[in-house]
């Protein structure tokens, strides 16, 4: 549906019945809630998380936790969520250079942050990054900006 509208859980529920194959749900999951709908509505075999899980690594761990143990996700601290940042940074660095990881990290970051009163401020200071170095600087500094 080229991320309009709602996803049909009737569709999957459907395909569920109807085949003998395992049937995993896609669309829609955003949080572990979303997760638990889908299950109960559907009755799918698995789920697949896209655009839920960008800036948001959390969601797997806390949707696992969630379905199997009824454990309540907390709230990712500003530090934690910094730190997977850096390693994010980190990791595509590693691979694909300063540039790319420039350039994209200035689509992630917004993601993992948003929420925060100075996100607003911090994307004006993202166009500006040309080093890594500098990019690790303003999330070190976050709380002052």
């Amino acid at each position: 549906m080229k991320y309009f509208g709602k996803v049909d859980l009737n569709i999957t529920k459907e395909l569920k019945r109807n085949l003998k194959i395992p049937i995993v749900h896609s669309g829609d999951v955003f949080n572990y809630l979303d997760a638990e709908e889908v299950f109960k509505k559907t009755n799918c075999n698995g789920i697949m998380f896209g655009r839920g899980a960008i800036g948001n690594p959390w969601i797997f761990l806390d949707t696992k936790k969630y379905i199997f143990n009824g454990e309540i996700p907390q709230k990712v601290s500003l530090e934690e969520k910094i730190k997977v940042i850096i390693e994010h940074i980190e990791i595509l660095y590693s691979i694909y250079g300063e540039n790319y990881t420039i350039k994209q990290m200035k689509i992630h970051i917004p993601k993992y942050l948003k929420g925060y009163p100075k996100i607003t401020m911090l994307n004006k200071l993202l166009n500006g990054v040309k080093s890594i170095n500098e990019l690790k600087y303003f999330l070190y500094n976050f709380r002052k900006l």
